[in-house]
């Protein structure tokens, strides 16, 4: 008897058949990676499978194959998985050359039946390319995987073919999770579902928390209604009491999405009005420290636009406001920049971000160098974009090799506010970011 035949033997009077003859499915469709479900599995059936592994098994977690031609190589029949189900078995009826044409074939009919924003080509980090990712996993895992990556993929393109960012307004994550699948939590980090959305947006489950967070602001999306927020002064809602006292007060105030998702901004009062967007916290309390004039209006983004941000801009936008952004000179400031002012269309404007400004901002302060190669690309295919501001901002960048930020701006900004209001700009009372008047 050979080993392999001595190991089936062994791991059949252990009652593991079951086991291993989805096992050895597993290995002749996708050889030795994939899962092995343990639900179903007796009391008996996972003390064996726990002494041949040396390892708790919890029940209904999946075994990984690893595992199993891991324990079996260890054992003392030092032989693989493949040859130990093969001599239990016997060979399969498909070839992995026809599994991988069925593999194909299920990927593209998978495609026809979700469309949507995952049509396209595979190239690295597009859509499809994170979807036909997800599948080979779901693939691998069989058919529950597979009705739930569909039932995901298709919750994900109903929402991003009309996403809340598109029409000014913000929507919770859970409550639009509920509402595409009956699951608050289908789109939460590390679902199936949630790398799906994110993928689709052209973001990595890898970066973290807050790209996660920035991403699904993008697209008009808050994880909640409180831990999304903008800073803003002098902006207010109508009729609405905290932010209308914080604004008659000159006061900053920090408003959390569930409160600006009810402002109402009145054309009759905002259009054609001037209001200041920045993107860094620092450059808008400088601004308020330095004093601004009445009527002032100021908003701070902190980075990418949050989901309480984009929804004010797009009140601001449909009640005829005239915005102007500026921010850093660099990849993001410049996507940020971007990212905003396609918000409103033509009453929207960049406020110092052209190559003068960037210069001017390099002459105070020279920046890090241009980070290579994520960064220089961004800027390469901003500058290939056009012939606006910021496309030659992001040219003058590449030239001088070294970004530059809008603190270095402060003055010239503070005196811009103030030229906007049709005043002439004062000293006020020093604040905690008045130092350097």
């Amino acid at each position: 008897m050979t080993e392999p035949e001595a190991a089936a033997a062994y791991l059949r009077g252990l009652g593991l058949e079951a086991v291993f003859a989805a096992a050895w499915v597993k290995v002749g469709r996708y050889g030795v990676t994939g899962r092995l479900p343990t639900t179903g599995l007796s009391g008996d059936e996972l003390r064996a499978l726990e002494s041949l592994l040396g390892e708790r098994v919890l029940p209904g977690r999946p075994v990984r194959v690893q595992q199993l031609d891991a324990a079996l190589r260890r054992s003392r029949f030092a032989c693989g998985l493949d040859a130990v189900a093969l001599a239990w078995f016997g060979p399969h009826a498909e070839t992995p050359a026809a599994a991988a044409a069925r593999r194909e074939a299920d990927a593209a009919a998978l495609l026809a039946r979700v469309g949507g924003v995952w049509t396209g080509p595979a190239a690295p980090g597009t859509p499809a390319a994170v979807l036909r990712r997800e599948f080979l996993k779901a693939w691998r895992d069989g058919g529950a995987a597979l009705a739930t990556l569909e039932r995901a993929a298709q919750a994900v393109a109903r929402v991003l073919a009309d996403p809340p960012a598109a029409r000014g307004e913000a929507a919770l994550l859970g409550i639009l999770a509920n509402r595409e699948t009956g699951d608050p939590h289908a789109f939460d980090a590390g679902t199936v579902g949630g790398r799906l959305l994110l993928g689709a947006l052209g973001s990595a489950a890898a970066g973290g928390a807050l790209h996660r967070q920035a991403a699904l602001a993008g697209a008009g999306i808050a994880v909640d209604g409180i831990s999304s927020t903008v800073v803003v002064y002098g902006v207010a809602g109508d009729g609405e009491v905290v932010s209308g006292a914080a604004a008659h007060a000159g006061q900053v105030l920090v408003a959390p999405l569930r409160g600006v998702v009810g402002w109402t901004l009145a054309p009759g009062v905002w259009r054609d009005r001037v209001v200041h967007v920045v993107e860094n916290p620092p450059v808008f309390e400088g601004l308020v420290d330095r004093g601004l004039p009445p009527g002032a209006a100021l908003i701070c983004t902190a980075g990418f636009p949050s989901a309480a941000a984009v929804t004010l801009l797009g009140h601001l936008a449909r009640a005829g406001a005239r915005v102007r952004y500026g921010g850093d000179f660099d990849g993001n400031g410049l996507q940020i920049a971007r990212r905003v002012l396609a918000m409103g269309g033509a009453s929207f404007g960049a406020w110092r971000m052209g190559p003068e400004a960037y210069q001017a901002s390099l002459r105070t302060a020279r920046g890090r160098p241009v980070r290579a190669p994520e960064e220089r690309g961004t800027l390469e295919a901003m500058a290939a974009g056009g012939d606006d501001d910021l496309a030659l901002c992001a040219a003058a960048i590449l030239q001088a090799g070294a970004v530059a930020y809008q603190e270095s701006l402060v003055p010239d900004l503070w005196a811009d506010v103030w030229r906007s209001a049709g005043a002439t700009p004062t000293t006020a009372a020093t604040g905690p970011g008045g130092a350097g008047r």
